[in-house]
């Protein structure tokens, strides 16, 4: 089977962790050899030591598993152990948070648990990030931890709503490095930025026009197409939008209104830019509908992969 060498995992996944002995002593050498893969949470979870012999060169052994559930930095180590000459190197690997709930809500109300229940519900592990109603956002470093982000901006129409420059500039950066999947639920984020290059680039917005009412919203095309017709349940004040697709881009959702939302898939990222709440899809389940739909077509990493650690087994 073929594997990829990478650092980022999701649970479940097939993992190959390789250690590489290079012999530098002349002769085949019988040499103790340790190797272990401990938790986030600094548990034990692979332990292994033996003695081997190691020919001269390079020589490998390998261990082929799953990936474990716990999310955070795991760390494999491997020792050799030659006449009382320690060799041992470290190689950490990520399973990260699936996905990134970036809070950019005025908490009047405070609509996080619209989107937080909602994750829950469908076993979907998250971080959140609260910009406390500023530019206060996640850059690309952080971002490239995550396959997903689902950012919100509830009922803030002030300057600072939806992503300003710095946080778009990271936004694009994340997108076109890291296969990003993005959704942006924001009925206010066009009011406060105006149509930005990040949306007509990113997002596939051909035009868009703010406070449009909408009231229903039905879903469309090869993402959305089949859910709905929705009525919309607001629990902040409606100034939802109409956003409409370019030629990179196709509809999401039709409102009575008029184009309600948009999704684009270039080949390396996908991007959905709702005009209208997540929050105010009416029901407990048809949000559930709606965000599965969505995290179905981000997908999640399925390729097995392949670690390198070199342990040296260095004569004198």
């Amino acid at each position: 089977e073929s594997y990829v060498e990478k650092s980022v995992f999701q649970p479940g996944e097939m993992i190959r962790w390789v250690i590489s002995v290079q012999n530098y002593t002349g002769a085949a050498a019988t040499a103790q050899l340790t190797w272990d893969v401990r938790d986030p949470n600094g548990s034990v979870l692979k332990y292994w030591q033996g003695d081997l012999s190691v020919p001269v060169g390079l020589s490998g052994w390998q261990f082929t598993d799953t990936v474990g559930d716990i999310r955070g930095t795991y760390t494999f180590t491997g020792t050799v152990n030659y006449q009382g000459r320690v060799t041992r190197d470290v190689t950490n690997y990520i399973v990260p948070t699936q996905v990134l709930l970036v809070d950019d809500d005025d908490n009047g109300p405070d609509v996080r648990g619209y989107y937080t229940t909602t994750l829950a519900a469908l076993n979907i592990s998250y971080t959140v990030w609260d910009t406390v109603n500023s530019d206060n956002e996640p850059d690309s470093n952080l971002l490239a931890g995550y396959p997903a982000v689902i950012w919100f901006t509830g009922d803030a129409f002030n300057s600072t709503a939806g992503p300003g420059s710095s946080g778009e500039s990271s936004l694009a950066t994340w997108l076109d490095q890291d296969n990003g999947c993005l959704m942006v639920s924001s009925q206010d984020y066009l009011w406060a930025r105006g149509l930005t290059t990040f949306m007509q680039n990113y997002l596939g917005v051909a035009s868009a026009a703010s406070d449009v009412g909408q009231t229903s919203v039905t879903g469309q095309n090869s993402v959305f197409g089949g859910l709905g017709p929705y009525t919309l349940s607001y629990p902040i004040t409606n100034y939802s939008d109409q956003i409409t697709p370019d030629g990179t881009a196709e509809l999401a959702f039709s409102g009575n209104a008029g184009d309600a939302a948009v999704s684009k898939s270039n080949g390396t990222y996908k991007t959905t830019y709702l005009g209208f709440p997540f929050e105010a899809i009416p029901t407990a389940g048809d949000r559930q509908e709606v965000m599965s739909i969505f995290l179905d077509w981000c997908g999640v990493i399925s390729n097995k992969v392949y670690v390198p650690l070199v342990v040296n087994n260095q004569g004198q």
